[in-house]
């Protein structure tokens, strides 16, 4: 009984992990033809703001949450963390490091928007309203800057439909830490007692830009475990008779 619950177990996982990576292909497939099309150019400056205007004018705006794929987000809308992933998975693919930012107020997070690895730099880009905020015409401004200056927000928002009093850039954490109840706010509390403030610049939510390669991972390892187990392993035969024929 227990070797067919381990051969059943691992034919779903196989299949399981099968058709996960043809799925990621998929997704990869269309990342790269839109990446093709609109990050084309020379300076990376240029192909990361043209990114920022394709999520800008391509993603549809819904009220739904970020715990979904990049495609689902493509095809049906999200709200503002939807938009911070999907920047950030195209920039990721076009080989430039990035992450979610998510800004809070009261201890409740408000708004997500993307931090970009550029010119040695966590830069950030808000992709849901379009705005990165220039320091001077060289230099984009980091969560960092943004906290000690509210001058580069000012001066590039809208402010009368900008929601500019919330989002100032005050607490910052680079993971969701509420996004599971119980569990990762008692995680958050024990790492702001051992580490302090540090805890906030853990990144997280990099696992999950694109959930299926997660997810196929988990599953490798799931498969892997079955394996080192050796349910399939044939018993060794009785060959006492035959040793005793002489």
């Amino acid at each position: 009984m227990k070797k067919l619950v381990y051969r059943v177990l691992f034919s779903i996982f196989i299949l399981l992990e099968a058709f996960t990576l043809i799925s990621i292909h998929r997704d990869n497939c269309l990342f790269d033809s839109i990446i093709k099309e609109v990050a084309n150019k020379n300076c990376a400056k240029d192909n990361i703001l043209a990114l920022l205007d394709w999520v800008h004018i391509n993603v549809k705006v819904k009220n739904t949450g970020t715990l979904t794929t990049p495609r689902y987000i493509l095809t049906y809308g999200s709200g503002c963390g939807g938009f911070a992933k999907v920047f950030a998975v195209l920039v990721r693919k076009m080989g430039i490091p990035a992450r979610l930012l998510f800004s809070y107020k009261d201890g409740v997070p408000v708004h997500v928007v993307t931090e970009v690895y550029y010119q040695k730099r966590w830069v950030v880009f808000d992709p849901y309203y379009k705005y990165y905020f220039p320091i001077n015409d060289t230099l984009l401004a980091t969560a960092e800057d943004l906290k000690n200056s509210s001058s580069l927000i000012e001066k590039v928002v809208d402010k009368k439909n900008y929601p500019f009093t919330s989002y100032i850039y005050q607490d910052v954490r680079r993971t969701n830490w509420n996004r599971i109840p119980i569990i990762l706010p008692a995680v958050y509390k024990l790492l702001k007692k051992v580490i302090g403030d540090r805890a906030d610049r853990i990144s997280l939510n990099i696992l999950a830009l694109r959930p299926k390669i997660t997810l196929s991972y988990c599953l490798l390892l799931l498969i892997i475990i079955l394996l080192i187990k050796r349910p399939f392993k044939r018993e060794k035969s009785d060959l006492t008779p035959l040793l005793r024929k002489e």
